[in-house]
Formats: C-alpha cells, structure tokens, sequence
C-alpha cells in the first residue's frame, strides 16, 4: 500500500493524506476529534483541503450540539462518495482501492 500520494503535476501528500484516503474507501466519515485519536491527525481541514487539491470530491456538514455544560458547539464532518467517478479513479491510482 502506498504511504503518500501524488498529484498529476507530481506533487506529495503526506501520510495523513493516505490514512484520511483508506478511511474515505472503507466508506466512513470523519471529524477532528476521531481524526485525532484514529490518526493523530491534529489539522483534519489542512490534510482535507490537501485532497481536495489532489481532485478528491469531498463533502462537509456542519452540525451543531449543545454539551452537557449547555454550551452550544459546533464541527464538520467530512465524507466522500466512493461512487463519484473522479474520487474511484484516484483511489485506484493511489493503490487505494483495487
């Protein structure tokens, strides 16, 4: 399996980029905090705005909460869909997905 990903112009994404890209393929969605204690990953909309520089088509939802404290919150969950033509074709080339 590869450990980075490059673009056409060949340009690097980093391993972050690879774990987000294997999470994306399994089908789930991901937030900052899972991204945290899945991956380490401390700047999830960094890495996110790298795949999207990649051509990887990625959606965001915005969604609110309010804690335990009664202190509103809010995050953005991020998904892909696997069955956009341009995402399949990536993954494939990255050895992501055969």
């Amino acid at each position: 399996m590869a450990s980075e990903i490059r673009s056409t112009n060949g340009s690097v994404g980093s391993s972050q980029a690879v774990m987000l890209l294997r999470h994306f393929a399994q089908g789930k969605r991901i937030d900052d905090l899972q991204a945290l204690q899945l991956y380490g990953i401390r700047r999830l909309a960094s890495r996110i705005h790298d795949l999207k520089r990649f051509g990887l088509k990625i959606d965001s939802e915005f969604h609110k909460y309010v804690s335990p404290e009664g202190i509103k919150k809010r995050f953005m969950l991020y998904s892909t869909d696997l069955k956009n033509e341009v995402n399949i074709s990536i993954f494939k080339a990255q050895g992501i997905i055969e």
